[in-house]
């Protein structure tokens, strides 16, 4: 059929029946061609791809906070040493939680430069007033607490396709931020190096559901508390390292 349409003839009537043929020939590549190229398209991971995530929002989480306050002690100085630890599991986010802190649910944007290499970052901010009862009467309510925290996590990962899922490995820093207020004043702040794992699966259109291991080891931190009435406070170094295994949303186009 190819020959027939490149050979010329002598007949010109026969001229629309090959430009005609050349139409339909072009008109089946494109049916058949064109579905392939949608469907490359709507696979997770694609070059250009934009994917806004919900991350975080629940599982199980396991974290480790270490305090070391630097007391001077004459000429000499002593270094005391807390640790706190503690657990969570179901949904994650609780403001009162204060050895998960890079658990907390975040908002996140990756954006694939080229198929399958995302570069993103995860960003969370809140906060939170809370009154205290005076000696179990609500009619007298203590000072309120204001908790103000930020989190900045960017990150670089690479969508690998599996048999019918997806696994998104990611790699990165993540930065805390908190501030409390009441009688006095409480500042935190935090550097983990990030490892996270999440297995995509694609539940309906271009919605995927996220779940996997996440690995926040902490690397450096300080805290500090300021008031009328509060003592100077000591050199304090604080690190925290968080473990779990936590769920989440995505969406991409």
């Amino acid at each position: 059929m190819a020959k027939r349409m490149m050979t010329s003839s002598p007949h010109p009537q026969r001229g629309p029946r090959a430009r005609g043929w050349a139409c339909l020939a072009g008109v089946a590549y494109a049916l058949g061609a064109g579905p392939a190229r949608a469907e490359d398209a709507k696979e997770f991971g694609s070059k250009h791809q934009i994917i806004v995530s919900a991350e975080r929002l629940f599982g199980v989480a396991h974290g480790s906070r270490v305090t070391k306050e630097v007391v001077p002690d004459g000429l000499s100085s002593t270094t005391l040493s807390f640790e706190d630890t503690g657990t969570t599991l179901g949904p994650l986010g609780s403001w009162g939680e204060t050895t998960t802190i890079y658990m907390v649910p975040r908002l996140a944007l990756d954006v694939l430069v080229v198929k399958g290499l995302s570069i993103g970052s995860g960003l969370t901010y809140f906060r939170s007033s809370v009154h205290e009862a005076v000696a179990g009467e609500i009619a007298a309510l203590g000072p309120a607490t204001t908790v103000d925290v930020l989190l900045l996590a960017p990150r670089i990962g690479y969508v690998l396709p599996l048999r019918r899922v997806f696994l998104w490995p990611r790699l990165g820093f993540t930065y805390v931020l908190a501030h409390s207020t009441s009688d006095t004043s409480q500042e935190l702040g935090l550097y983990a190096l990030t490892f996270e794992v999440p297995v995509v699966l694609q539940i309906g259109g271009h919605v995927v559901l996220t779940a996997g291991p996440t690995i926040d080891l902490g690397l450096k931190g300080a805290s500090s508390i300021t008031g009328p009435d509060v003592p100077p406070t000591p050199n304090r170094s604080v690190t925290e390292t968080d473990l779990g295994v936590t769920c989440g949303l995505a969406g991409y186009f």
